[in-house]
């Protein structure tokens, strides 16, 4: 089962004589988020606060939902869940906002597939296999989660296939044509770019670094975004400082990538984001 914990932002746009509609658990508007989405109209602004709620079932009426904790499937046991990691985190951060849970996805039942490429979640984890080389294939969140500052953090482990490839983490993702993207591989080495309007545009190229292990194996992949400054690390290690400023915000996905060679297989578990 699939378990998505969200602070969500979904940027849409409205128009100009919106309303602001409120939810939390007492004294606003809509005790609930699917109430609200229920009840807005085109323009309008749903902001959410006060506690862990279900997220909505969002069809694009034109409207900003923004802000509150969600979590999918609501169970009585994910909303329990993601209530005590919400508390922890606050009672650490009680006067900031950062290093504050945002969401978390750990890809159960998920499954999707695309020409050129298969994603198919097993025993837990989302397996990424690109059958044709020079491909990308990349998967997240179903629900269009939006961030700015953040720290993002995956699981990643090389299953199969060749060591020239690369995996990893899309980083305010926009659409299919603009977003970053930190990429290590099999071969241990590293890469940053970005793809503006389509065109990539290389930031660091690949790079060798020791903290990458090689082969099929595992490796902790972490980045922080604030602003238009990155630090990218693997298994605990900086690797680079960058700075861009060509996306401000966006989604993160996860990606496996075929370069020279078909047969890529990649596995990801366990995606989090916190405040930044």
């Amino acid at each position: 089962m699939k378990t998505c914990i969200a602070f969500l932002v979904l940027l849409v746009c409205g128009s100009a004589q919106a309303a602001t509609l409120t939810v939390c658990p007492s004294g606003c508007d809509y005790a609930n988020p699917q109430a609200a989405v229920d009840a807005a109209k085109s323009g309008d602004i749903i902001e959410v606060s006060g506690g862990v709620f279900c997220l909505p079932n969002i069809i694009y009426k034109g409207i900003t939902l923004k802000g509150g904790i969600m979590v999918a499937p609501c169970t009585p046991e994910t909303l329990e869940k993601t209530r005590q990691e919400y508390a922890q985190s606050t009672a650490s951060n009680p006067s900031d906002q950062a290093g504050r849970l945002l969401y978390s996805y750990d890809f159960s039942g998920s499954s999707t597939s695309e020409t050129g490429a298969s994603n198919v979640e097993k025993n837990g984890r989302m397996h990424i296999t690109v059958p044709i080389s020079n491909y990308m294939s990349y998967h997240g969140p179903n629900a269009q989660l939006f961030v700015k500052d953040f720290v993002a953090q995956i699981e990643a482990t090389q299953e199969g296939g060749p060591n020239d490839n690369a995996y990893g983490l899309l980083l305010r993702y926009v659409d299919n044509d603009n977003f970053y993207r930190f990429s290590i591989s099999g071969n241990g080495k590293y890469r940053i770019d970005k793809s503006v309007n389509d065109e990539y545009k290389e930031i660091v190229p690949w790079t060798p670094s020791n903290a990458i292990h090689k082969g099929r194996a595992s490796n902790l992949i972490k980045v922080e975004c604030k602003g238009k400054k990155f630090a990218f690390y693997v298994n605990g290690v900086k690797l680079r400082d960058s700075t861009d400023s060509s996306f401000s915000s966006g989604q993160v996905l996860v990606f496996a990538n075929a370069l020279s060679l078909a047969g890529v297989h990649i596995s990801f578990d366990n995606l989090k984001v916190w405040a930044a």
